[in-house]
């Protein structure tokens, strides 16, 4: 038998949706904690990091699909700054739902 999955509110294990605070140490903490399969939540906000988070296994990310209105993306689930990176062991099983991405560089 593998391991369990689960669903996780990154909110509730201290990410921090103002737009302004660094989460890269938070995400990158819970994703290496994050078991294969896990789900990780993120509920309607702006989550800036300043460098892409990279992920190294099997994970479903999920936030509240976002509107796009002058430009800019509101109301939803929006990662600002850096990026989300695949790496070894990620691609063609990550599940990335109704996300905005907007990159400080472009």
């Amino acid at each position: 038998m593998g391991e369990e999955t689960s669903f996780k509110n990154v909110v509730q294990l201290g990410v921090v949706a103002d737009g302004e605070t660094d989460n890269i140490k938070t995400l990158n903490q819970i994703i290496l904690d994050a078991n294969k399969g896990d789900t990780l939540y993120f509920p309607a906000g702006n989550y800036f990091v300043s460098e892409n988070l990279k992920i190294n296994k099997m994970l479903n990310l999920v936030g509240v699909k976002p509107n796009y209105k002058s430009g800019d993306l509101t109301a939803g689930s929006v990662i600002r700054g850096g990026g989300i990176f695949l790496i070894g062991g990620s691609s063609g099983r990550l599940l990335c739902q109704d996300f905005g991405q907007i990159n400080a560089n472009s």
